[in-house]
């Protein structure tokens, strides 16, 4: 049988996953986009929000390593959406 996540390692993975659907959301991104950004199937993604599976120790030490750089596109993301926003905003004025 494979190792699985520690329940330490479970509970901080939830955590991650909230706060990447949160923002996730806020940007409207799909569930496919961020998957990518994860480097996992659409389907993998949906089952890890759902709660129905977890990565392995090893794919989940790969995902933390990858965070920083997710962070980052979400951010970079944000910053252009606000861009876009405010050039709408200025054309209304």
């Amino acid at each position: 049988m494979a190792p699985r996540l520690s329940q330490k390692e479970q509970k901080e993975f939830r955590g991650m996953i909230q706060r990447l659907e949160t923002l996730r959301k806020r940007l409207g991104w799909t569930q496919a986009d961020t998957a990518r950004f994860c480097k996992v199937e659409q389907g993998t993604y949906s089952r890890w929000i759902s709660g129905q599976s977890y990565p392995e120790p090893l794919a989940w030490a790969g995902l933390k390593a990858l965070m920083p750089e997710i962070v980052a596109e979400l951010r970079a993301s944000a910053k252009e959406l606000q861009q876009l926003l405010k050039e709408l905003n200025e054309a209304r004025g």
